[in-house]
């Protein structure tokens, strides 16, 4: 009789506790279905009638992250104060770095990119950070971000989504995938990303050494990474093998690739196959402000210094730099134009600003 009543109890908790989830669960689900179809002003209701929920917090920063990332960091800090957990807290620091650079603001983004968390763990962002500190001219700041990050076990454990239930699950397996598999690939992305590090730092003989490594660690050939190594070199018999290998298949070609291709006919003293790349490309700029607008508009600028036309060059960079201001490269080329015009005011300022992303 006692066996029986204990069960019945068991079956009694068991039934409440799926009602209880069922209660919670289904008004969430609503909830997570009104946030998904929500504009910016619904989103704002939504928070103020919702505080609880961080999932709201998270779309509208999203939404604010490409005009106002000061709004879109408060956003991330509230849905981080609501859930209060340091992974997920990881993961909102990542998110705040990508709405500041998004914006142009490569020091604020360095700064929530170095979170230890994320740092220690994630691919991703130390891809990033070094990514950052190579545009900003920091090479070897770059390098020591993704060695370090190579001694770490590559346990992916942040991650932005708000429900600790699905959260959990994919650490889980995170956790698994990373001592499988995912170790092969993270090593062949580190050595891919030190290879193109190395070939902006100058140092082609290193960068050709770790793309070695990386073909025969993945089977992939970076073909237009070696087109744009042996161009800077000045082999062009061995760019021009590369060269044909991304031509015979240009419908895929990427901004990269065609970046890559432009580069080698400025080597070889054809600007106007050059300019039949980088026109295109460029075309867009007063309306978007992707790598394909930056790349086409640096290649612009390029090809016309090779021209002597240092004015033109001029509007090209500066229009470039308006879409990556950080860029130390870009800088570069804009300084040596105002030089070569004689405006040596803007050449001094520009000093400035090398300076500045070289020691922020």
């Amino acid at each position: 009789m006692f066996g029986i009543k204990k069960s019945f109890l068991f079956t009694v908790i068991i039934v409440f506790i799926l009602l209880t989830l069922c209660a919670q669960t289904v008004p969430k689900m609503q909830y997570y279905s009104r946030v998904k179809q929500s504009n910016q002003a619904e989103l704002e209701m939504l928070v103020k009638k919702y505080p609880s929920y961080p999932e709201a917090y998270i779309v509208l920063g999203e939404k604010y992250s490409n005009t106002n990332p000061e709004k879109a960091v408060a956003c991330y800090e509230k849905a981080a104060e609501i859930v209060n957990n340091k992974n997920f807290e990881a993961a909102m620091d990542e998110y705040i770095a990508t709405a500041y650079l998004k914006n142009g603001n490569a020091v604020s983004a360095v700064k929530y990119y170095s979170n230890p968390i994320l740092v220690k763990y994630n691919l991703t962002t130390n891809l990033m950070l070094a990514n950052i500190l190579r545009i900003t001219g920091r090479f070897d700041e770059a390098i020591n971000v993704l060695d370090l990050f190579e001694k770490n076990a590559f346990l992916l454990i942040a991650s932005a989504e708000p429900d600790m239930f699905t959260r959990l699950r994919y650490e889980f397996f995170y956790n698994i995938l990373s001592s499988v598999e995912n170790a092969y690939a993270v090593k062949n992305s580190l050595l891919l990303a030190k290879a193109v590090i190395y070939c902006e730092k100058k140092d082609y003989n290193k960068s050709l050494e770790l793309l070695n490594r990386y073909m025969k660690a993945s089977n992939k050939i970076p073909v237009s990474l070696f087109l744009r190594i042996y161009t800077a070199k000045g082999d062009l018999k061995s760019a021009k093998k590369y060269y044909d290998m991304l031509d015979e298949d240009k419908k895929n070609n990427t901004v990269a690739d065609n970046f890559s291709k432009g580069l080698y006919f400025i080597a070889a003293g054809d600007y106007k196959a050059a300019e039949n790349i980088f026109i295109p490309m460029a075309q867009d700029y007063k309306l978007n402000k992707t790598p394909k607008e930056l790349y086409g508009l640096y290649g612009l600028g390029l090809v016309n210094m090779h021209r002597g036309n240092y004015k033109s060059s001029i509007k090209y960079f500066s229009d470039a730099l308006v879409i990556r201001p950080y860029s130390y490269e870009l800088t570069v080329k804009l300084a040596e134009c105002y030089k070569k015009t004689g405006d040596i005011k803007s050449y001094n300022k520009l000093n400035l600003k090398l300076k500045a992303l070289l020691t922020y």
